[in-house]
């Protein structure tokens, strides 16, 4: 959580296909900001030259040998922006990249991120292309995911409030008796229904 009497610092990192973009905020102000790129796909094929190498071909064409190198150059750029940045300080750290490249925040003892860190999380949904753009279009939408603290939540199975004692006996008796029905009039006899009606047709004689 944000330290009291500042904005929270949040950090919005974007790593895809040889491209980085990562920005620092604060409220509405942005204090850092880096894009780069480098060469580490073939054009028009895609996929990391680490992926194709792990795959058991590795070939030894200058394009290869160079998309090694961008890779290296990038991991390294990567890292060491990271670490100017100062992250320790940061109450959120919101990372976007595919599972092939996550190995350059995370991997390593040297690693500028510890994805155990509690303020590490994934970026809940697509970003297209790692631009500043996107990096700062992001950060906007998640400035609208707000959690109201004093709407209540619907208790989950287990975890509402605990359970109540079971009823006394003088509770199990009033409840009885509230729920008792209403005692239904027993149907007139015969003299007692032309008793009725005499009087309702204003026939009926008080006895003397």
């Amino acid at each position: 959580a944000a330290r009291r009497g500042r904005a929270a610092r949040v950090c919005v990192v974007a790593l895809r296909s040889g491209r980085f973009a990562g920005a620092v905020f604060e409220g509405r102000r942005q204090t850092a900001h880096r894009t780069f790129s480098r060469y580490t796909t073939r054009r028009g094929q895609g996929g990391a030259q680490s992926a194709i190498d792990s795959s058991g071909r590795a070939p030894k064409s200058i394009g290869s040998q160079l998309r090694r190198h961008g890779e290296r150059a990038l991991a390294a750029e990567v890292r060491s922006v990271l670490v100017e940045w100062r992250l320790e300080a940061c109450d959120l750290i919101v990372v976007a990249a595919p599972r092939a490249m996550r190995s350059v925040l995370f991997a390593g003892d040297e690693a500028p991120i510890d994805p155990r860190d509690p303020r590490v999380q994934r970026l809940p949904f697509g970003l297209q292309r790692p631009t500043l753009a996107a990096v700062a279009q992001a950060y906007d939408r998640l400035g609208l995911i707000v959690v109201h603290p004093d709407t209540p939540a619907a208790p989950r199975e287990g975890h509402g409030d605990p359970p109540r004692p079971p009823p006394s006996a003088s509770e199990k008796e009033e409840a009885r008796v509230e729920k008792a029905p209403e005692p239904t009039p027993a149907a007139p006899s015969g003299a007692s229904r032309r008793l009725l009606e005499a009087c309702e047709a204003g026939e009926a004689r008080p006895r003397s």
